[in-house]
This record gives structure tokens, C-alpha cells and sequence, in this order.
């Protein structure tokens, strides 16, 4: 009995202690909002979507989901947060060539349609959002993080800023825009750029939405709006 009774304060101990760690990630600073919410993941695989043919289509659902009743905007990313790091690359500010080889850390890349940072709530610290008039601009948004590493204590709007590689653009800095948690609600938010999707046309994306009320309420409509797109789509 003395036993059983010791095992269950320990249980007992380490149930309060996990729910404690719980409620602490709950209450944690995600760096985006989540009511009224709703995302749809999304897969160009098909031949058919070629490069052209995919950022077309990315451009066309996304207006059409816009338009969808209950829908306040719509907007897509190639991924979206917590759900870990994809395109990774050391960042580097290529007009500091002096600090470009022990001044470097990784960041993560995102792909994203104008208005995704403002459907899912995600701050804009200074400068401004992507828009239409990026489309075929080497422009980008950084996040805070990043622009703390790069630039402390300076104004990064104008800056250049570049991934590693031989394809990698030099980005020049239109807005610097919240932390936002990439890996877990555990982990710090990474440096994080975000381009607009036209560049790279990634072959899966993802769609969100923010709606007025109910999220389930159009989740019917968001379905229809990409069955009547392409009705093998894969969801």
C-alpha cells in the first residue's frame, strides 16, 4: 500500500508538472494569431502544373477563396508555422562582405503570396508588406530576429540581404515583420525571410484563411473552390 501510495504521489507530481509545462507553451508568445483560422494543404506534383502554370494557379485560388462569403482575406505560404523548417540557408547582408565569412547563422526561407502575414496576424515592425508590385522584385520581409543579427541597432529597410548559393538573389529589405515560431511553441523563433512566392513556385503550398466567424462555416466552400480548380488535387 505504501507503495501504490508513493507511485501515485510521483504520478501525480509528474502529471501537475506536465500540465504546468502545458499551460506554460499555451500561454507562449506564437508570434501569430489562430482564431479564426483555417488552412488547407496543398500539393502541385502533378506534370501539368509546371512552373508557369503553378504560380497562376496559386494566384487564381487565392482570389477565388478571397471572394468565398465569410472570408475576410485569403492568402498562401509555402510553410506554415510549427511545422518546422524546409528551405534553409546561412544568411548573410552581401554589402558587409567583410563580416561574410565568421558573420553568419542559418535562417529559414518562406514563400508567400501578399497579404499572409496580415491574414494570419503576424506584426509589421517597420517598412511595409509584400504586395502585387513584389511579384518580379527581388524584395523580401525579414523578421525581427534577422534584422537584429544583421543590422543591431540600425534601420534595415534598403539593406540587401542573400542566402547562400549560386542561384541565391540579393533581396533588398522592404519590412521587418514579428518573430513567429517555426518548430514548436518550445522553440525560439528562427531569422526568417519571406519572399514572395512567384520566384520559386514551390510544388506544395499552403492556403489561409481568415474568416469573419466560424472557420467550419466555409470550410465546405474552401473545399469546392479547389475541387472545381482541379477535382484529382491532392489535399
Amino acid at each position: 500500500v505504501a507503495l501504490e501510495v508513493a507511485l501515485s504521489t510521483v504520478l501525480l507530481a509528474a502529471g501537475g508538472l506536465f500540465l504546468i509545462s502545458f499551460f506554460r507553451e499555451m500561454r507562449v508568445d506564437k508570434g501569430f494569431e489562430v482564431e479564426h483560422i483555417i488552412t488547407q494543404d496543398v500539393s502541385y506534383l502533378s506534370p501539368k502544373y509546371a512552373r508557369g502554370v503553378r504560380r497562376l494557379a496559386v494566384e487564381e485560388t487565392v482570389t477565388k477563396m478571397s471572394q468565398i462569403p465569410g472570408v475576410a482575406r485569403a492568402a498562401s505560404t509555402s510553410r506554415l508555422p510549427l511545422r518546422g523548417e524546409d528551405q534553409v540557408s546561412e544568411l548573410r547582408d552581401p554589402a558587409q562582405a567583410e563580416l561574410s565569412i565568421n558573420h553568419s547563422e542559418l535562417a529559414s526561407f518562406r514563400f508567400i503570396t501578399p497579404g499572409y502575414c496580415q491574414v494570419l496576424g503576424i506584426p509589421l515592425r517597420s517598412g511595409r508588406f509584400l504586395n502585387g508590385s513584389d511579384k518580379d522584385q527581388p524584395t523580401a520581409l525579414v523578421s525581427e530576429e534577422a534584422a537584429r543579427f544583421l543590422w543591431p541597432r540600425q534601420n534595415p529597410i534598403g539593406r540587401l540581404v542573400q542566402g547562400i548559393g549560386s542561384n541565391a538573389p540579393m533581396l533588398r529589405v522592404v519590412g521587418v515583420v514579428g518573430d513567429v515560431r517555426a518548430s514548436g511553441l518550445d522553440r525560439d523563433p528562427p531569422m526568417t525571410v519571406y519572399e514572395h512566392y512567384w520566384r520559386m513556385q514551390p510544388i506544395a503550398m499552403s492556403f489561409v484563411l481568415r474568416t469573419r466567424a466560424n472557420p467550419l462555416a466555409v470550410a465546405g466552400a474552401l473545399r469546392t473552390v479547389l475541387s472545381s480548380a482541379d477535382p484529382e488535387m491532392a489535399l
